[in-house]
């Protein structure tokens, strides 16, 4: 990515272009798989196994790193990941269980970053359905609504500047002024 574009400026621009791709599932789906009020998700994988866990926070965290603000980690892609495939993206478990056992058998989470960026390039040059689908994953994780699993504490929210407001409404004024009608 050049130089002069800003991780926010990528960051809104990605989350539009990946939320119909990967959130293609119907919304009773998602709501089904979700719908416990105040459940709150657990730090433990429930889908994903520790040793997957700990290699897909490894890449999640090269996709959407912590610089100066929040990255991956912080806003906890990988639980939210291990929700959407025990849910609505039950469909992508073998293929996250596939990638990350070619993970495994590199030792990537043990590697030093060096290894791993190279890894992970590798895998996006090649258009691995694998990476492309933890990518979005990770995209998705960072900025969904923090009931889902991830973007814990609002942090993708906050990147990108959006208000979580309970209502919208337009500015007083707008809506009764003369002539508005």
């Amino acid at each position: 990515m050049p130089e002069h574009h800003s991780r926010r400026s990528f960051a809104v621009t990605t989350t539009h272009a990946v939320a119909a791709l990967w959130l293609g599932a119907r919304r009773e789906q998602i709501a089904a798989a979700f719908a416990e009020p105040g459940d709150q998700p657990t730090s433990a994988p429930t889908v994903l196994t520790p040793a997957e866990a700990a290699d897909l926070a490894v890449m999640t965290a090269l996709i959407i790193p912590t610089d100066k603000t929040p990255g991956a980690r912080e806003a906890q892609v990988v639980r939210f990941i291990d929700r959407a495939l025990g849910s609505f993206a039950a469909e992508q478990r073998a293929l996250f269980r596939e990638g990350l056992a070619e993970l495994r058998r590199k030792n990537f989470a043990t590697l030093n970053e060096r290894g791993q960026v190279a890894i992970v390039e590798a895998l996006a040059r090649t258009r691995s359905p694998f990476f492309e689908a933890v990518r979005t994953a990770t995209i998705m994780g960072m900025f969904a609504h923090p009931k889902h699993g991830g973007n814990e504490g609002k942090v993708g929210w906050r990147l990108i500047d959006f208000q979580d407001r309970a209502a919208w409404q337009a500015p007083f004024g707008d809506y009764d002024r003369p002539g508005s009608k």
